[in-house]
């Protein structure tokens, strides 16, 4: 263990904040993990370590529900997934992989 990687770790911290800085570019987890050359999970994982996204758990349902579908990643059986949005309070309620 140094003081540039943690233990059980390989990727260094400085490397680390660079992902969690490009994250916050309009570019998508796959060209950043191309950019450094470690996998889209990696990216993802990084992003989640720096970002935090709160879900509410709500017991039902908004009376109001916007459901928005897009294209996933290959990773994703059928390759679709969804997005549903408090319409009213605009929260984001769900992410469907």
């Amino acid at each position: 263990m140094t003081s540039f990687v943690c233990k059980h770790c390989h990727i260094s911290d400085n490397v680390k904040v660079f992902i969690a800085l490009e994250a916050k570019n309009i570019i998508s987890e796959k060209d950043i993990a191309k950019c450094f050359r470690f996998s889209p999970f990696t990216i993802k994982r990084n992003i989640l370590q720096y970002y935090s996204f709160p879900l509410e758990k709500e017991k039902k349902l908004p009376m109001i529900l916007g459901i928005n579908e897009f294209k996933s990643t290959k990773h994703i059986a059928g390759n679709m997934s969804a997005i549903l949005v408090d319409s009213e309070k605009h929260r984001l309620i769900n992410l469907i992989f």
